[in-house]
């Protein structure tokens, strides 16, 4: 701002600027606030009242300045205002009002006492000239490198001007600072003001339209004017939504908590997420942030990402009860056997019963398999429960069937005597002679055990009825886990191998489509396991043996004397 006339000594000593102001009358103590419409433009009429006083007319300069002044002086004596600055922060249209100024200030017109000027025209003109006085190297580089979406690079732009990589450096250098010193100051205020108006987030299409309102096509350098100034901006437009540097922070924090509430499906608590926002502020921006967040919705859920699991979940959420796999598959768009596989996965959803599922708050006494379910009640009992406990009460609570509940219990898992279920003692577990199990050994006597491809193998399934004494020899104890090396076909991951005593078909054999696969076999073939070694295992398609040594299926013992030596223990 240009330095107005000095004040008078009479003027000085008026203002008493330099004692504590007195307290001001009571129609003046409300709170202090920007001004109204009436002096928006107060900073002008100071600005060019200064710059013009030598060229206004006497009755202009009566008229405005006067007035004024005496604003400013009342600024003064009664808030205390020392700078024109401070005086800008108290409420100036109440106090013209009560000091009887208004009507002169009101009565003068802006453009009786400017050119009607614009800021925008002055950026536009002195580019303009700038331009003008431009090399071709430095216009080409201007237009091509540095106002462009697709500019080429350094060294592209080196090759077709003929010059160093370093050249086209310094030159662009140069051009930024001769543009900055041109219409740096001005920008800057013009870029304040646009992102006053156009707030922390906007869209694309609000910010090119202000842009282009603020600096109409028809004026000079327009195309250069409104890059420099959406450049000054610095909003970040992504598929739409624009947000300013503050913006794009809060987008980062906002993130960052949502990794942190995602939970086992990766669905995000969104009144949660609403609360991490620094302040109140914010909110009305929330649904925006979120999108540029990379976040989604899977039926009417927020969710970390777009998945299948997130989206079982959702759907349970969504009908907000305990239900079946199939009503969740129907939402979901998936095959109820898929939804099943996924809503075991989650350790926030549980069974309710045999067929429903539910979020583990909804259910009082969650689901965990017939087996479960009588182990929990042996130790309700203290070490045993009765059976007749057992088929009245899991049939009624679990919709299961008391014929599975007796089939259970009859697995090794359990002991039922005169009434009365306890757990086995595993150490007591007895099991056939491993030759009483194999279909034979090969020449190295390996023994080796044959059983028949099913397609469902190729899906992910498991082999059940793998026999227990095998699985012990691959070195997995009972209600164990345990993971056998391939050693033919080579290069398959470990197949895994699983023995639980409540299974009814035994153990069970794991991972087996890969291997299946690079044996070329398919659904109806048979397929030979032989364990190599403790933990090692080799599989072979039982018409194209692949290993000489698997050429017999006797070694040392011929197959009477195997028949007459096995045993089967009780």
């Amino acid at each position: 701002m240009h330095s107005m006339r000095p004040l008078t000594q009479t003027e000085t000593s008026t203002t008493h600027r330099h004692r504590p102001p007195p307290q001001p009358p009571t129609e003046l103590t409300e709170p202090r606030q920007i001004s109204s419409p009436d002096f928006n433009d107060l900073i002008s009429f100071l600005e060019w009242t200064a710059h013009r006083r030598d060229t206004l007319l006497p009755r202009q300069r009566d008229t405005l300045l006067t007035p004024l002044l005496l604003l400013l002086d009342a600024a003064a004596e009664f808030y205390g205002a020392v700078t024109v600055g401070d005086a800008l922060q108290t409420n100036l249209a109440h106090l013209a009002r009560t000091i009887g100024t208004i009507g002169d200030l009101n009565s003068t017109a802006i453009s009786d006492i400017t050119d009607s000027h614009r800021i925008v025209d002055t950026i536009c003109d002195q580019l303009a000239t700038k331009l003008a006085a431009m090399s071709p190297l430095r216009l080409w580089l201007l237009e091509n490198r540095m106002v462009t979406n697709n500019p080429p690079t350094i060294e592209e732009a080196a090759r077709e001007l003929g010059i160093s990589r370093e050249a086209v450096r310094k030159n662009q250098l140069r051009v930024a600072t001769l543009i900055d010193e041109a219409v740096g100051f001005e920008v800057g205020a013009v870029s304040a003001l646009v992102a006053e108006r156009l707030g922390p987030v906007s869209t694309s299409s609000d910010l090119e339209e202000t842009i282009s309102l603020i600096v109409p096509d028809d004026r000079p350098a327009a195309g250069l004017a409104q890059f420099v100034l959406k450049s000054r901006l610095n909003y970040s437009c992504v598929d739409g939504i624009c947000l300013n540097p503050d913006a794009v922070g809060i987008t980062k924090e906002l993130r960052a908590s949502a990794s942190k509430l995602a939970d086992d499906a990766g669905l995000i608590d969104e009144d949660a997420l609403r609360e991490s926002l620094p302040s109140d502020e914010w909110a009305e921006f929330f649904p925006q942030l979120l999108i540029r967040c990379g976040l989604t919705r899977v039926s009417g859920q927020l969710a970390w990402r777009d998945t299948s699991k997130a989206r079982t979940k959702a759907a349970l959420v969504h009908l907000g009860r305990v239900a079946t796999k199939e009503e969740i598959a129907e939402i979901v768009g998936l095959e109820p056997n898929r939804v099943s596989s996924y809503l075991s996965g989650l350790d926030s959803i549980a069974r309710a019963d045999k067929t429903r599922w539910g979020l583990v708050e909804w259910i009082d006494d969650v689901y965990e398999g017939i087996p479960a379910e009588i182990i929990q009640r042996i130790n309700e009992d203290g070490g045993t429960t009765k059976f007749e406990r057992l088929i009245e009460e899991l049939p009624r609570l679990f919709e299961v069937s008391e014929s599975s509940v007796r089939a259970y219990v009859a697995t090794p898992q359990f002991i039922l005597d005169d009434g009365h279920v306890s757990l086995a003692d595993i150490s007591s577990i007895k099991l056939r002679a491993l030759d009483d199990v194999i279909d034979g050994r090969d020449t190295r006597d390996n023994p080796y055990w044959t059983f028949k491809i099913e397609n469902r193998y190729f899906q992910g399934f498991s082999l059940t009825g793998f026999p227990p004494e095998l699985a012990k020899e691959l070195g997995c104890e009972p209600n164990g886990k345990a993971a056998a090396y391939v050693a033919n076909p080579l290069g398959c991951r470990n197949l895994s191998v699983n023995w639980r005593l409540t299974s009814m078909a035994g153990a069970s054999l794991g991972n087996l489509g890969e291997p299946l696969r690079r044996l070329g076999a398919t659904a109806g073939d048979r397929v030979r396991v032989t364990i190599k070694a403790p933990g090692v295992v080799a599989l072979y398609k039982t018409h194209t043996l692949q290993a000489p040594e698997e050429g017999a299926t006797t070694s040392g013992k011929s197959l009477l004397e195997r028949m007459k030596s096995r045993r089967r223990v009780v």
